[in-house]
């Protein structure tokens, strides 16, 4: 019976692990913040790709503590810089919009 409740448990774990929803591309840390690294910037600094997903940046986004016009920003974002960022969770559509955005070592 103790084998029977072990494997139950495995496969219910299992579940929940599938189940779990995910940002493709991109890993999270304990703050709720996503982390990734910067692909590539558009030439017109609306959007970035980060971790192979294009994500579009806010008119206005915050920047290591400091809010920035994005057309500022995209000069701060080279390629290979490894980020943590904040989506807006009322952004409709399937592409997700940056509102804030800091460094990481």
């Amino acid at each position: 019976m103790a084998l029977s409740a072990l494997l139950f448990t495995g496969a219910s774990y299992a579940e929940r692990t599938i189940q779990t929803p995910v940002v493709v591309g991109a890993g999270e840390d304990n703050s709720g913040e996503m982390a990734g690294v910067v692909n590539r910037v558009s030439e017109d600094g609306r959007t970035v790709v980060i971790d192979d997903q294009l994500v579009e940046l806010a008119a206005v986004v915050r920047f290591n503590g400091a809010s920035w016009s994005r057309e500022r920003l995209v000069k701060q974002l080279d390629q290979g810089l490894k980020i943590y960022f904040e989506v807006d969770p009322e952004a409709k559509g399937s592409t997700l919009r940056i509102i804030s955005i800091r460094s990481r070592d």
